[in-house]
């Protein structure tokens, strides 16, 4: 380990010994890259066996080892298998925050195949300053390409480029200029998700930056570099589901009557069945 490393893995160990930090990991048919995740946490911060910061999965109604894994890796699990327990990433964030009450929040996705764990650290060394209330990572992505068989880096994925920068540029233009709004890797204090009124579904992400840049003022976030990450791709289908439900959020946010417009709450798609997107707030 570099010195510099050593010298903010022993800051990270006084904060650790000042504040509670709980790492929630919201979870959904991840089982290849859990384990990884979960474990790479535990192995990195175990002194005398015992982890500085809690590793809770929260489970959205996997049908897969998810939650199997994440526990044999080390996890604190939460399962959430009722068919009357909503699902969506909001709703499984929300369900860990409010089962283990801590000083600090630290959120990461669970599809990452080369987490890092030293990005705790990174994160949570931003709130050493108070003035700080949330710690937004940003990152480069590797993308291949295939014509001319070399790999170069893009900063924003596809909804964030063509959805929400857009919208936050029209909206909230100072938050347009943040690398990755919609990043899942995060940390912030009790306070803002005391104060933040959650936004369903996938719309969770950019409200907290929106909800802490409205509460808090601009200063109060900071962006972190996190490297290089890579994630798991999903196809178009999927992602028009998520950017509904961003440009739901961020049109909320910014004040307009969205469940007022014609086509409010559905995905209308050619030669397909409509398909629900709900929006809103959970509490």
């Amino acid at each position: 380990m570099r010195l510099s490393d050593q010298h903010r893995s022993l800051r990270f160990a006084r904060f650790a010994d000042s504040h509670s930090i709980t790492v929630i990991i919201p979870a959904r048919n991840e089982q290849h890259t859990i384990g990884t995740v979960v474990s790479r946490l535990i192995d990195r911060y175990a002194t005398n066996s015992k982890c500085p910061a809690k590793i809770v999965v929260v489970d959205d109604h996997s049908t897969d080892d998810t939650a199997l894994l994440a526990a044999e890796s080390g996890a604190t699990v939460l399962s959430r298998l009722g068919e009357d327990e909503p699902t969506g990433k909001a709703e499984t964030i929300y369900e860990g925050i409010r089962q283990f009450p801590s000083d600090i929040y630290a959120l990461f996705d669970a599809d990452v195949p080369n987490f890092d764990p030293g990005w705790l650290e990174l994160l949570c060394l931003v709130l050493e300053d108070d003035k700080h209330i949330l710690a937004k990572g940003a990152y480069r992505r590797p993308v291949h390409n295939m014509s001319s068989n070399h790999e170069r880096f893009l900063q924003g994925g596809r909804v964030t480029e063509l959805v929400a920068r857009p919208l936050l540029s029209l909206c909230f233009p100072e938050l347009a200029r943040f690398g990755q709004p919609l990043s899942g890797e995060v940390a912030f204090r009790s306070e803002l998700a005391q104060n933040s009124p959650f936004s369903i579904g996938y719309g969770f992400d950019v409200a907290l930056l929106i909800d802490s840049y409205l509460c808090y003022g601009i200063e109060a976030i900071e962006e972190v570099d996190l490297g290089e990450r890579s994630h798991n791709h999903q196809d178009l289908s999927a992602l028009s589901y998520q950017a509904s439900q961003v440009a739901l959020t961020i049109l909320l946010k910014a004040g307009v009557e969205v469940e007022k417009l014609p086509g409010a709450g559905r995905l209308i798609r050619p030669g397909k069945e409509d398909k629900m997107v709900p929006f809103g707030l959970l509490r």
